[in-house]
């Protein structure tokens, strides 16, 4: 009987031990009012650089999706290193479901290292983008540093920038769920947990050898 108590703690504290949960994931740009629509007439690969103020675990890529002309086609969306060094990319797609302004797909959880410098980019295709939106943030993860274009039809590193121009923040185009910290999980905590209940069921041994 001692032995079911001292188990059922156990469970009742791993069961209160804060994970990492779905719904923990927000974009890592985001516009609080209607965007205004805004017309491609030429192919680009464009997005925006960013650095990283913590670890994050990108798990899916988005497209803008425009309110009144939805997508007509999938677009190519990717994460660069500040090298040009393809990271994660995926194909969006009008059946991918909608967060805020922007449709996502998943990818494979890819970490971009706290400190480190990246660009993400999309294939604009035929699709109406949105330009400089009104109610614009950033997640508390990262730094958004400029936009980033190049004149292109597939996805393609983009070198070019307006912001030292126009001080605008910048085409989109191109976003991704941030997610909470990978090391979101408490390791000590979780260490905690496992001594306690280690020491728990030692008494348990105690016990029975009396």
């Amino acid at each position: 009987m001692f032995k079911k108590c001292v188990l059922a703690i156990v469970i009742a504290l791993a069961l209160t031990v804060p994970v990492a949960r779905a719904d923990d994931v927000s974009p890592a740009v985001s516009f609080q009012l209607t965007p205004a629509n805004v017309g491609t007439d030429y192919p680009l690969s464009l997005g925006w650089e960013f650095s990283t103020n913590t670890n994050v675990a990108v798990s899916a890529l988005g497209f803008y999706v425009d309110p009144q002309y939805g997508l007509t086609q999938g677009h190519a969306v990717g994460i660069y290193d500040a090298s040009g060094n393809l990271l994660v990319s995926t194909t969006v797609s009008s059946s991918d479901p909608l967060v805020g302004w922007f449709a996502y797909h998943p990818v494979a959880t890819t970490v971009l290292p706290a400190g480190g410098t990246y660009v993400i980019a999309a294939e604009t295709g035929a699709d109406p983008l949105t330009w400089n939106p009104d109610g614009f943030t950033v997640s508390p993860n990262i730094n958004w540093i400029s936009d980033k274009w190049v004149y292109s039809d597939s996805l393609v590193f983009p070198t070019e920038s307006d912001y030292a121009t126009w001080g605008t923040n910048g085409w989109y185009g191109p976003n991704f769920l941030d997610p909470v910290p990978t090391n979101a999980v408490p390791e000590p905590a979780t260490m905690t947990l496992f001594l306690l209940g280690g020491g728990l069921l030692s008494a348990v041994r105690r016990r029975k050898q009396r």
